[in-house]
């Protein structure tokens, strides 16, 4: 039964729909005047939520005017608000076929058509159409912002139609780990294991801003994050982290075949020992380059130059002082077959540090799979063999592992993500203390903030 309100919102279209269909001159403004009434009355019902009556008005509109792009849009939004995304694909495809290709609002019809066909677990479809819908002025930034986040079965986010200057995260890990390692050792190789396990929280909090700077995207970020052991005896790994990044290039334009982009990173970190004291400061810079064969193979490779500079104290070898440069180039390949994205690559580090102990040589194979699980969770493999040499350490170490790690993501709307974590590693030595494995179960809550 329709509420008196809704009566009186119809009473009104229908006395305006008489009045300009009995006083209208060419048939052509007649046309105009009935797809405005129509579209007005459905769009009126969509945003109420009460989809029966657009969708009637619509489609009775539809039979006698199938030329009208809009009202095809229009009608592909109840369906998706209705959750029937295969019935709007149609709706969003009649809109694309029938309209023109210089409509400035085609960009956005092909976000929604994206829309649908994701939802309806068709991601390498989706894909096609974001890259399409890209190249748009109303949708561009929107596009690559959806593109860069695509998780299979998911809702794109709502588009803007002005890029989201500012966007703020929070990040919560908890978990558990076997075997604690310095924060460090995922990017310096030189690291050995503490043989203590704990409990672990971390919470991390980001900042970033973007805008165009000499035509081309410039990003920053700033985070900062804390770490907390629970064991007493891991306490003394707690640790503050803060980092600043910028990024300048465009580097997600997906229907670019070459492009590229600089970055620079500086981390300062403090650690739990005797207090929070000053433990290391890294700055990183690096150009990075993708290659794309077509929207579903790429090849990046990157070169990273890190300075890197460790607190060292009275009494210390200076041959365990790990500061220096430290150069690690890589190239990745990846494919998409059907829902799946497999990626695999090569990467060789050289640190140059001060301390001859941790002067070292690293190569590394990382492989991964990526590919949607049901409607609603994405499932992410690594495989990473890694092999190490300390030449010219006292003991001449030689490091041989690999890293695994398997991660099962969900959103939750376009703000609430989770994520559980497993990751496994495995370094055999010649030095005995070098020795270890690590298991690590982590699960990962993150919130965009605004």
């Amino acid at each position: 039964m329709r509420s008196k309100k809704e009566d009186d919102v119809r009473a009104v279209f229908l006395v305006l729909a008489g009045f300009c269909m009995g006083f209208a001159g060419p048939a052509r403004a007649a046309d105009e005047t009935n797809r405005e009434i129509a579209r007005t009355f459905a769009n009126f019902h969509l945003q109420q939520k009460n989809l029966r009556p657009g969708w009637a008005v619509l489609r009775q509109h539809l039979e006698s005017d199938p030329a009208d792009v809009g009202a095809w849009n229009l009608l592909g939004l109840i369906y998706l608000e209705a959750d029937q995304p295969s019935y709007a694909m149609k709706a969003f495809h009649n809109a694309i076929e029938r309209g023109s290709t210089s409509d400035p609002e085609r960009g956005i019809y092909l976000y929604n058509y994206a829309d649908a066909a994701n939802r309806a677990g068709r991601e390498t479809q989706a894909r096609d159409l974001l890259a399409q819908s890209a190249v748009h002025e109303l949708s561009g930034a929107g596009a690559k912002l959806a593109m860069a986040e695509l998780k299979s079965g998911a809702a794109l986010p709502v588009l803007s139609l002005e890029a989201k200057s500012w966007s703020g995260s929070a990040t919560v890990f908890s978990g558990y780990d076997s075997n604690v390692l310095l924060f460090s050792d995922s990017v310096v190789s030189g690291g050995t294991a503490t043989g203590t396990a704990s409990p672990a929280v971390s919470t991390i909090l980001q900042a970033r801003h973007s805008r165009a700077f000499a035509s081309q995207p410039l990003e920053a970020a700033i985070s900062t994050g804390f770490t907390y052991y629970q064991a007493s005896e891991s306490r003394k790994f707690n640790n503050l982290l803060s980092a600043i990044a910028l990024d300048w290039g465009a580097d997600n334009d997906e229907l670019a075949v070459f492009d590229g982009s600089v970055g620079t990173q500086l981390d300062l970190s403090f650690m739990n020992t005797n207090g929070f004291q000053f433990f290391n400061w890294s700055e990183a810079l690096q150009w990075r380059g993708k290659l794309r064969h077509s929207l579903r193979a790429e090849t990046e490779f990157a070169i990273p130059f890190t300075y890197y500079k460790f607190r060292v104290e009275e009494g210390d070898d200076p041959e365990d002082d790990r500061s220096g440069l430290g150069l690690a180039p890589s190239l990745t390949h990846s494919r998409q077959f059907g829902s799946s994205r497999i990626s695999g690559g090569l990467r060789v580090e050289t640190l140059f540090s001060r301390g001859d102990n941790y002067r070292s040589y690293s190569l590394a194979i990382p492989v991964s799979v990526s590919r949607p699980v049901g409607a609603e969770w994405r499932l992410r493999a690594l495989a990473e063999p890694q092999a190490a040499s300390y030449s010219r350490s006292a003991t001449g170490r030689r490091d041989r592992g690999i890293k695994f790690g398997l991660a099962l993501a969900r959103s939750f709307g376009s703000s609430f993500s989770a994520t559980m974590d497993y990751s496994f590693r495995r370094n055999l030595s010649n030095v005995e203390l070098a020795t270890y494995a690590k298991h690590s179960l982590m699960l990962m809550v993150n919130y965009e903030l605004f």
